[in-house]
C-alpha cells in the first residue's frame, strides 16, 4: 500500500506503471477504463453502505429552525428529482463544474451518481451509519456503545414524505 496523493496522482502512478491498482473515484474510475484499465472490485455493487456526502445540523439548529431545514431538505430532494428527470440540463452542469465537454464522460458520470450512488428519495441510513460505527469501534473504544440512531433523524424525510411533497414530485 502507497499514499499517494489524490485521485490525479493515483492514475498518474497506474498509467507509469508505477502502481498496479488504484482506489479510484467515478469519475477517474471512467477515465481509467477509457484508458484500458480494469476494474478489480466496483465498491458500488457490493452492497456495503456507507455515510458518504450528505446534509448534516446540529439538534439545536433542527429545533430551532426545523422551517429551514425542511426548506432545505425539499430543494435538496428537488434538485435529485431535476438531476435525474433533465439529464440533459445536468450534464451540463457536471461539465461545467468538471471542466470537461466530453460528453460520453459526464453522460458516465451522471449514470454514476444519479443512477448508482444517490438515492431518489434521500433518506438517512441507519444500515450505513452502523457500518460507520462499526469501523470507527476498531479504533475508538467508544464506537461499540454509539447507536447510529443517535446520529440521525429521519423525522425530517419522514415528514416530507407524509405531507405529500415526495409523491409529489416524483409523480
Amino acid at each position: 500500500m502507497l499514499q499517494l496523493g489524490g485521485q490525479p496522482e493515483m492514475m498518474a502512478a497506474l498509467k507509469s506503471g508505477a502502481v498496479q491498482g488504484a482506489m479510484l473515484n467515478a469519475e477517474f474510475a471512467i477515465m481509467a477504463r477509457r484508458d484500458g484499465f480494469r476494474d478489480l472490485v466496483d465498491v458500488a455493487s457490493l452492497g456495503l453502505t456507507f455515510p458518504g456526502s450528505g446534509l448534516n445540523s446540529s439538534r439545536t439548529f433542527i429545533r430551532n429552525r426545523r422551517d429551514v431545514v425542511l426548506r432545505v431538505l425539499r430543494a435538496y430532494s428537488d434538485s435529485i428529482h431535476y438531476g435525474i428527470t433533465q439529464k440533459q440540463f445536468a450534464v451540463g452542469v457536471l461539465g461545467k463544474y468538471l471542466k470537461s465537454q466530453d460528453v460520453p464522460f459526464l453522460e458516465a458520470v451522471h449514470e454514476m451518481y444519479l443512477g448508482k450512488y444517490i438515492p431518489k428519495i434521500p433518506y438517512p441510513s441507519v444500515e450505513s451509519m452502523k457500518r460507520a460505527l462499526d469501523d470507527i469501534a476498531e479504533r475508538d473504544p467508544r464506537g461499540k456503545s454509539a447507536r447510529a440512531e443517535q446520529f440521525i433523524d429521519a423525522s425530517l424525510m419522514q415528514e416530507l414524505d407524509k405531507d405529500g411533497f415526495i409523491k409529489q414530485l416524483w409523480r
